[in-house]
């Protein structure tokens, strides 16, 4: 009897093979081995794809060699598959991704204590050279812990991909006194899935643009007012659309969610491709006059003109919702 579809695990695969096919040449060995020469390396090729998804879409990172480096899988890693480092939320993350290849076993099929038990990660932080039978971690893992020593007071948080079903208590015993995550099928469909496809994912909880100071008498222009929900203060700056075009090239809707030219399809109107046209054409600087900006809210916004650059100031967005 054929096993029925499953829309939402195909479109999964099809984001996954997406990724192996999107491999730089130099890694082609790793992510498009022949599947008939190579079947466990091709299963192993979407395992470790399945890592760039989870990368791309949790922390915006759009580059593959970023990715790949970040990516630790592979035989003595402590059960480490991949990492990131969260500088701004002072976070460091350890995933562990398990990857079924039939939509039976993605959605139900449980993650095993034996699996858990395998993950080192305490010895690992510690800065461990080996595992706990004495053998020595792999060189990616030896990279991380260099540069997690470098990150004093960080908070490590384990993400474990697959159906968890342990308690608290006994999960902690087998993972470690860690705070964790957990990615079970409906998770990755409705939180890595849909906004990848929706170009919807990774929220920032901190923007950072450059704003050119050279020449300017004030950097903004500042003032407090009064709305409905009460007061809140509004700053006014020129910046480039360098970095307009910097930090929506990472979040994609996720920043501009609310901006109805990103959902209208006006790609062909003619009043976007003037603005198009003011940005990418035109030498001098009529883009900031023809237009009427872009307003963008935030928890914080804050602006320092001291940091070491007598062209740049730094203005942080925090919190910004989605605009």
């Amino acid at each position: 009897m054929p096993t029925p579809s499953n829309p939402r695990f195909e479109t999964l695969l099809r984001i996954i093979d997406k990724f192996c096919q999107d491999a730089p040449k130099e890694l082609a060995p790793t992510y498009r081995p022949d599947p008939i020469k190579y079947p466990e390396k091709a299963k192993q090729a979407k395992a470790r794809a399945y890592g760039h998804l989870y990368l791309l879409v949790r922390f915006g990172i759009t580059d593959f060699r970023a990715r790949e480096r970040l990516i630790t899988d592979g035989e003595q890693d402590g059960g480490l598959d991949a990492y990131f480092i969260d500088n701004n939320n002072q976070t460091v993350y350890l995933v562990q991704f398990k990857f079924h290849h039939s939509s039976q076993a993605f959605e139900n099929e449980a993650v095993g204590p034996g699996d858990l038990m395998k993950t080192e990660y305490d010895r690992i932080l510690r800065g461990d050279l080996k595992d706990s039978l004495g053998v020595p971690f792999n060189g990616k893992i030896h990279r991380f812990q260099k540069e997690f020593q470098k990150t004093p007071g960080f908070k490590p948080v384990v993400v474990l991909f697959g159906l968890v079903k342990l308690d608290k208590v006994r999960l902690k015993k087998l993972i470690g006194d860690f705070s964790f995550e957990i990615y079970n099928a409906k998770r990755v469909y409705e939180e890595l899935i849909f906004r990848l496809c929706a170009g919807d994912y990774s929220t920032p909880e901190k923007v950072t643009l450059h704003i050119n100071k050279k020449g300017k008498k004030h950097i903004s222009l500042e003032q407090e007012i009064e709305v409905k929900s009460g007061k809140c203060g509004v700053k006014v700056v020129f910046a480039p659309t360098q970095e307009i075009g910097k930090i929506t090239a990472q979040y994609k809707n996720s920043i501009l969610r609310h901006n109805p030219r990103n959902y209208l399809s006006l790609s062909q109107n003619s009043v976007n491709e003037r603005i198009s046209e003011s940005v990418k054409r035109q030498k001098t600087n009529e883009f900031s006059i023809l237009n009427n900006g872009i307003t963008i809210l935030s928890d914080e916004a804050e602006i320092n003109p001291n940091t070491g650059s007598s062209q740049h100031a730094l203005l942080t967005l925090k919190k910004p919702p989605n605009n």
